[in-house]
């Protein structure tokens, strides 16, 4: 955390520390009625991410259960459709920053819900 602190300011913005991930956490904060906790939203957050590169995320996906993060929207009460919405709508929080969510197409939010769907099968 402080290693990260010492990179946003030598870049003189919050741009080390805050990618895709965390753009997709402010859109959920402005989305939802009752945003969750940052750090869970960020969690899903960069799952996503990985699953919208096409990363093998299985270890991830293990690591997350064996510490009791969330692997799906659902587990922390976020609909697909408001957790979907919030990856479209990401790269308005912060613009001019590029990150994944840049390249979206209608096959990589597919692979997006499909890898939320098949969470055991995750590669």
């Amino acid at each position: 955390l402080v290693l990260s602190g010492f990179a946003m300011e030598m870049a003189g913005s919050s741009r080390p520390a805050s990618g895709s991930e965390h753009l997709i956490s402010h859109a959920l904060d402005r989305l939802l009625p009752q945003p969750r906790p940052h750090g869970l939203q960020v969690a899903l957050g960069t799952l996503a991410a990985f699953l919208l590169r096409g990363d093998r995320s299985r270890d991830l996906v293990r690591f997350y259960r064996a510490v009791g993060l969330p692997t799906v929207p659902a587990d922390i009460g976020i609909s697909e459709g408001d957790f979907m919405t919030a990856v479209m709508e990401g790269r308005a929080t912060r613009p001019g920053r590029w990150t994944v969510l840049d390249r979206l197409s209608p096959e990589r939010l597919e692979r997006l819900r499909e890898g939320f769907h098949d969470g055991d099968s995750i590669q």
